[in-house]
């Protein structure tokens, strides 16, 4: 007898879930609500009471709203629960479970450990790289690095989020762009203290000339994240959640607490030299704008050839989810790892996917 089910607000303006019967069944349902004013509704599925009984209040005619005790009204998972309890319970079929499969992880046993040691070995290339060329510097940036990721595992953690494979991807590149921040700190940094400033000046004037640079190129790579996250299922919109909020705490690792980490240490005097590796001699001149035109035609030659290059390959580039095909499920006697089943499918059908 209902017609839809959403979410709606209650009198007072707080969250509520809002029913609307059906057209034929709704003067119906309102005469016998006002018939039992003050006594308790419930919602019972699969004869189960699904939620908390409700108080009938008033008359409910063809849209009414059932709101909750609480002054905030109810959460977003309350009125999620209540929503799927109502559609699922205004189905004209009741579906019967016929079979039931849980799957394991054996088959994807072998990606998570290839992800988790991708992610471990990129993690100490990046301290020992960062360490030895930029020093006392490099230290710091570990330091912003290892608050970042605190705070991003608290935040997927407060949000009950599952890391999947291409969360993985979108840790490891959050990773490299905190330390890509911290660098661009860094060479302002260098330019300053050749400049004979004293350490707490090259430190103001590190961060001040790196942010527009470091917001500019996060800013960019947050909007990319968030097209995807729009426009993508599954895998794409976990790496693409994952790379948005590792975003946001790189920004602050790196330009709040990793400024506020410099000024501590120096006024402290704890920071006597900012010292750092150098590849480039210091007075290297070279003119890297008078090549800007022939810079511009060769990038614009290298993108054409690729594009010709990526649509003269033609269907070789694209995957199953392009193409169309046939997928079939296996079921093992016993746990077989990935590549074990790559290879017996790939010796029946060449070119398949396991």
């Amino acid at each position: 007898d209902i017609a839809s089910a959403r979410q709606s607000t209650d009198n007072r303006g707080n969250p509520a879930v809002g029913v609307a019967m059906k057209a034929n069944r709704s003067a119906e349902f309102a005469d016998w609500t006002e018939e039992n004013k003050g006594q308790l509704l419930s919602i019972v599925l699969d004869g189960r009471m699904a939620e908390s009984p409700a108080t009938i209040n008033d008359r409910l005619e063809g849209e009414f709203v059932i709101q909750s005790g609480r002054p905030t009204g109810f959460n977003p998972e309350q009125i999620r629960d209540y929503l799927t309890i109502i559609r699922s319970g205004s189905l004209q079929l009741k579906p019967k479970l016929l079979f039931e499969n849980t799957i394991g992880p054996s088959l994807g046993e072998s990606s998570i450990q290839t992800g988790m040691q991708a992610g471990l070995w990129a993690s100490i290339a990046v301290v020992i790289f960062t360490l030895f060329y930029y020093r006392i510097n490099g230290l710091i940036a570990v330091t912003c690095l290892a608050v970042n990721m605190l705070m991003l595992a608290g935040i997927l953690m407060f949000l009950g989020a599952t890391i999947t494979l291409p969360g993985i991807a979108g840790l490891v590149l959050t990773m490299g762009m905190a330390i890509d921040a911290n660098i661009l700190v860094f060479e302002r940094l260098r330019e300053e203290t050749d400049r004979s400033k004293g350490i707490a000046q090259s430190v103001k004037l590190g961060f001040e000339k790196a942010i527009p640079t470091i917001l500019d190129a996060n800013i960019t790579t947050f909007v990319t994240a968030f097209i995807l996250f729009k426009l993508g299922t599954g895998p794409v919109r976990g790496f693409a959640v994952v790379l948005m909020f590792g975003i946001a705490t790189s920004v602050f690792s790196v330009l709040v607490f990793g400024k506020t980490l410099y000024l501590f240490l120096i006024e402290r005097e704890w920071l006597p030299s900012v010292a750092m590796g150098r590849l480039v001699k210091k007075d290297t001149n070279v003119g890297f704008m008078s090549k800007a035109k022939v810079a511009a035609k060769l990038s614009i030659v290298l993108v054409v050839v690729s594009l010709a290059g990526f649509f003269a390959a033609g269907s070789d580039t694209l995957g199953l989810d392009f193409l169309g095909g046939y997928t079939a499920q296996v079921r093992l006697r016993a746990p077989t790892s990935q590549g074990a089943v790559a290879e017996a499918v790939g010796s029946v059908f060449p070119g398949a996917q396991a």
